[in-house]
């Protein structure tokens, strides 16, 4: 019988879930939505917290991590470094897509070393109208994101990945970036390494109660950003 499974359980684990937490009390209902999740899949699973909680409180057999601080790509690697399973979900505390976009990413990854939801994708879709700043940013840095990067098809900012355990080391081992920058690091990591990558439609969920200030994350991302240009583009040059 499939089990959301306790970090004390020494059963083969399918798949391990990551979820980066910044006080942020809607991973409280995502935790709750994937574990009906697992109960109806019949898979053998983990839920893995990682980052800070503030006064909210999780179910006894999901596993928490404190991460101090706890910026998106520090929690991320914490993790999935922790993870035991076979594949490992990394998805943002509001469980930003549907679950039937969890079973694609999950049956990918078995094939690919590593797996990127996209919203760009002509099969994704969103059922809700994203504020206009958040749109015109996100669409400002997607291409931005493709240019300087050569980065062409990928969605790095989107909310949901997944990769093989097998590969989990060599991606976060050199880890240089520890914010919402992450993402593109991940990316131009498995580009490095060779690996084999797909990339995957989202069905996108009205994500209410974002946590995310603005101008401190774009800043925040520009940053690193730059980092990442000097590490990977011309550094390596």
């Amino acid at each position: 019988m499939a089990n959301l499974l306790s970090n004390l359980d020494m059963a083969i684990i399918e798949v391990s879930f990551v979820i980066p937490v910044k006080n942020d009390s809607r991973v409280i209902k995502s935790i709750k939505k994937l574990k009906e999740y697992v109960h109806s899949r019949a898979i053998n699973a983990e839920v893995i917290v990682c980052g800070k909680l503030g006064y909210h409180t999780i179910p006894q057999d999901i596993k928490f991590i404190e991460v101090e601080p706890p910026d998106k790509g520090r929690c991320i690697r914490a993790g999935a470094m922790a993870s035991r399973g076979n594949i490992v979900v990394l998805i943002d505390a509001d469980l930003p897509v549907l679950l039937a976009d969890i079973d694609e990413l999950i049956s990918s990854a078995k094939n690919s070393d590593i797996v990127f939801g996209n919203r760009y994708l002509p099969s994704s879709s969103r059922f809700f109208n994203e504020p206009l700043i958040r749109f015109i940013l996100s669409r400002i840095f997607h291409l931005l994101t493709q240019l300087i990067f050569q980065l062409r098809g990928y969605d790095t900012q989107c909310g949901v990945k997944a990769l093989k355990r097998i590969v989990k080391e060599k991606l976060f081992e050199y880890q240089i970036t520890y914010g919402f920058a992450f993402d593109i690091e991940l990316a131009l990591r498995a580009k490095q390494l060779s690996l084999t990558s797909e990339q995957i439609p989202v069905h996108l969920k009205n994500p209410l109660g974002s946590t995310v200030k603005i101008p401190q994350t774009v800043a925040q991302i520009l940053k690193e950003t730059l980092i990442l240009f000097y590490y990977f583009r011309i550094k390596v040059t």
